[in-house]
């Protein structure tokens, strides 16, 4: 079975770590934490994954790793920070590609029309760093989680 480990990238408070939760509840996942870095590996029928999120001042070690593609976790209501650009161009220049976007909302929700905006942003962003674009799939709530895991699994 293949193989891929994912870093998760995002600006504090964009959701990683509630992200790496969810994640990590998934049926056969297993999560653990060292050094401040949670890993959570799970697999699909297509490959096993190992997610990665840790703090901002660890997040350039880990680009630096055997890391083979980035999930950039967005905040649906703050849209994208300082940080989130910073973590595009680290990846960017560690040659780490972004494979999908998860735009995180709070429990209530967000309204659609504000998370495609933040959407359109993120897309235009990794445009800009030709990290991506268009062809990112960008997504969020329960369905979108099934859209990143099919993006990571048609990837490469």
């Amino acid at each position: 079975m293949d193989e891929m480990t994912v870093v998760l990238l995002g600006a504090a408070g964009a959701g990683k770590s509630g992200l790496a939760a969810i994640l990590g509840a998934m049926p056969n996942a297993r999560a653990e934490t060292n050094d401040g870095v949670v890993r959570v590996s799970t697999a699909t029928a297509r490959r096993r994954y190992t997610f990665l999120d840790a703090p901002a001042a660890q997040v350039q070690h880990l680009l630096g790793s055997h890391v083979h593609g980035a999930l950039l976790v967005v905040g649906g209501a703050d849209g994208v920070m300082p940080a989130t650009r910073a973590h595009i161009e680290a990846a960017k220049q560690a040659g780490v590609p972004i494979v999908a976007a998860y735009l995180s909302a709070p429990e209530g929700g967000l309204d659609t029309e504000l998370l495609e905006l933040v959407a359109l942003e993120v897309r235009d962003l990794l445009a800009k760093f030709e990290a991506g674009g268009d062809a990112t799939v960008v997504a969020w709530g329960p369905q979108g989680l099934s859209a990143v895991a099919g993006a990571l699994d048609a990837w490469r």
